[in-house]
């Protein structure tokens, strides 16, 4: 769910999309988290530990995204 508390759960539901890597940005354009992934997963769980506010989540493979939200992360 959006806002986010202690946990984010993510699913990927076009079948011909390949990610390997989750990324959260701050907005000042800071990594606060970035993870390899396993491209044949199709929904994860990941437990945040991040100070409310507005984050960045990219998703991609190679290093180049596919995938940018607004994550909002409350208290």
């Amino acid at each position: 769910p959006n806002p986010a508390f202690n946990h984010i759960y993510i699913s990927i539901i076009e079948p011909m999309e390949v990610l390997d890597y989750i990324c959260i940005i701050n907005l000042s354009n800071r990594v606060v988290f970035h993870e390899q992934v396993n491209p044949d997963v199709r929904e994860f769980e990941l437990p945040i530990n991040l100070l409310p506010g507005v984050y960045i989540i990219q998703m991609g493979l190679n290093n180049r995204p596919h995938f940018t939200e607004k994550l909002v992360v409350t208290n």
